[in-house]
């Protein structure tokens, strides 16, 4: 009767031991779905980021031309 004892409770140990790891797996998903959603966020924040920096390029580009363009202008006012 007492190897059967030992034997169960080591059969018990065992079915802990893979709960335990089943639950440290569920973790490890959990933390890699978190990981994926948190990359994904990142990059669509860059991509809306350099969208960002694109516009200001093309207004800076703008503001040059109309810098040139007044620079023009007023040399033909000169005295």
């Amino acid at each position: 009767m007492e190897k059967i004892e030992e034997i169960k409770e080591d059969a018990q140990k065992a079915v802990d031991n893979i709960q335990a790891a089943l639950r440290d797996v569920q973790d490890v998903a959990s933390i890699s779905e978190e990981f994926a959603a948190t990359a994904e966020e990142l990059t669509a924040s860059t991509e809306e980021l350099n969208g960002v920096i694109e516009e200001i390029g093309k207004a800076a580009e703008k503001v040059a031309k109309i810098a040139d363009n007044l620079a023009k202008s007023a040399s033909k006012f000169k005295v």
